[in-house]
This record gives structure tokens, sequence and C-alpha cells, in this order.
């Protein structure tokens, strides 16, 4: 993809008015983009789970894990955004994207899911992980929201979670007690449904 062909995809997501679908569209651009170097950029963090509770969750940015901090500012640039504090800015289509890591853990990188929007593709971290991301949350941080949103994305996702490696991974953490405790509530709460 030219620079600017990747500008004149950008000007089509001024039209989408959903929020989700018009971040998800945005990112698809820049990992084209980015891709033509060999690489993808991860989504993670709220984003994620604002995706896999299909808009349950809300945040304003979109939290990326990206091994190459200079392409992505040199690509971001390019495609219209500002630097301001830690976030990138595109005003216009009012999407903010931070980088907070280079890299996704050993066993997290092995579950991306690749989202096609329009023709074009994004990536995502998979369930399992962020599940695990917010388990850990919830058991070594105390915080009590995540079990909530570890609870939602058990229920809303439970059909197409790879048990087995969402067991082995609870496990190698230290939070596979309280996974299984969420598990059981979710179950009764399915039943009641």
């Amino acid at each position: 993809m030219k620079i600017s062909n990747m500008l004149i995809l950008l000007e089509k997501a001024r039209n989408i008015q959903d929020k989700l679908k018009k971040q998800l569209f945005v990112m698809a651009v820049i990992s084209q983009e980015i891709a033509k170097h060999g690489l993808k950029p991860v989504i993670v963090g709220g984003f994620a789970v604002e995706f896999y509770t299909v808009g349950g969750y809300n945040t304003y940015d979109i939290d990326l894990v990206f091994s190459d901090t200079k392409l992505l500012n040199e690509i971001l640039l390019t495609a219209g955004f500002s630097k301001e504090g830690r976030h990138w800015i595109h005003k216009e289509l009012d999407v903010y994207i931070e980088a907070p890591g280079s890299q996704l853990s050993e066993g997290e990188s092995g579950h991306l899911i690749e989202i096609e929007i329009e023709g074009l593709s994004a990536y995502i971290i998979g369930v399992e992980d962020l599940i695990i991301d917010r388990l850990n949350a919830y058991v070594h941080w105390n915080s009590s929201d995540e079990e909530n949103w570890v609870k939602e994305l058990l229920l809303i996702n439970y059909d197409r979670i790879d048990w087995e490696y969402l067991h082995q991974r609870s496990r190698e953490e230290k939070t596979y007690p309280a996974l299984l405790q969420l598990i059981e509530k979710v179950k009764n709460a399915k039943d009641k449904l």
C-alpha cells in the first residue's frame, strides 16, 4: 500500500459511525502499512476488552504492543496523528493510540486473532490471554473491577474459548483457583438464562 493509499483509506474512516468499527478499521489500515515491514501491531488492553465484550467495556484509546517504536511513530505521523503525551491522536477521526509495550509475553503470542474489516486485517490478543491479563489484575493486584470483566469475557466468549490453553496459562500465572471459582459463577449465570 502506498502512503497515499493509506491516507485515502483513512478518509473512508470518517464515514464510519460506529466507534468500535471505526477504530478497528483505522488499526487495519495502519496494520497494512506496517505489514510491509514484516511486522504487525497487536491490540491489547481495554480496547481488546471492548472488542470481546461487544462494546460492554468502554475505553477511549487503542492499546498496542509493537516492537518498532520508530517505525510506528513514522507511520502514525504520516497517517495524520500527532503525539500528545503518551498518546498518538488523530483529532479528525477521534482515534487515540497508545503503545505501552513492545512485545507480548512468550505465551500470549500464539493466540492472536486476525480481524478482517473492509478487506484489511488487524490483530488482537486472543480472548484467553486477555482473560489471563484481567485475572492477574484481579488476583495479584486485588482489582475487584476485573472480577466482573473476567466473568463477562468468560460468559460472552464461552463457546470459543480454548479451555485447555486457558487452564494451562492460569496454572502458570498462579491464578487457577480464582479462575475455577469464576468459571463456576459463569456456569451458574448461564444456567439461569
